[in-house]
């Protein structure tokens, strides 16, 4: 089992679906893990839709998908949801509110389209609490704060810390009623298909963006290698869940 299956599969527990249910995964990319909690739930009456800002993902989920009940949408996500007032009894978000700008707007709207006693499963990274093991700790520090803070094209806002503003976000807003878990995700090799080795990969990005040359980055890369084949090698960082109902407000 890789780690993301089964870190998506320790998410997925969290979740209930009752008879007939209407559940949305808001964020849902390529539609993996909607179709992961369709095979959960085998009710014939449940329907699960995914929702994504991204057109590309979405037709990607469409042609990936058999499952009746299981539709997609492309639509943007933000301070306003095209849905009609308790429309829905289950919401999953995942790795969504620090691309927001306006996340209490969000956390609204959630309330909105989320039915008294709905279920909310909302959860992030938190790219600050990533490490990886190594002899030059400036150096790494730097890497993982820089790749952290980039705010990359395709978001709209950037905020690294958004898996410990969980709690405030939505236990705060009073409109859920709930407790915050937490898992670490740890590789111990670096390679594919491992979570750390690809994150590792997207950190080139910061060569162009001046954070560190182009020297630098093969160093840090070198260095988890070699310490890979050693068996020395570890990565990790801290997914939190916000698991909650939504209350009679």
């Amino acid at each position: 089992m890789s780690d993301v299956t089964a870190h998506r599969d320790w998410l997925l527990s969290y979740i209930s679906v009752p008879p007939g249910g209407a559940v949305v995964d808001l964020g849902s990319g390529d539609g993996s893990d909607l179709r992961a909690l369709a095979e959960q739930f085998a009710d014939p009456d449940a329907r699960f839709l995914g929702v994504d800002a991204s057109e590309s993902k979405i037709d990607s989920a469409r042609a990936a998908t058999s499952d009746g009940r299981i539709t997609f949408r492309h639509d943007r996500i933000g301070e306003t949801l095209p849905f009609d007032d308790g429309a829905f009894d289950v919401a999953l978000t995942q790795e969504l509110l620090e691309c927001l700008p306006k996340v209490d707007a969000f956390v609204e709207e959630l309330g909105r389209v989320m039915g008294p006693g709905g279920l909310l499963v909302a959860s992030h990274y938190d790219w600050d609490t990533q490490v990886f093991s190594g002899s030059n700790r400036a150096l790494t520090r730097r890497m993982i704060q820089g790749w952290a803070d980039w705010e990359q094209s395709w978001m709209e806002h950037a905020d690294p810390w958004m898996g410990r503003r969980l709690w405030g976000h939505l236990q705060g807003s009073r409109l859920f009623d709930g407790a915050v878990h937490v898992r670490a995700m740890t590789n111990t090799v670096f390679a594919e298909p491992w979570h750390g080795f690809r994150l590792a990969q997207g950190f080139r990005g910061l060569v162009k963006r001046g954070v560190v040359s182009a020297g630098e980055y093969e160093t840090f890369v070198t260095e988890l290698r070699n310490l890979s084949e050693q068996g020395r090698y570890f990565w990790s960082v801290n997914r939190y869940v916000y698991v909650g109902r939504r209350t009679g407000r």
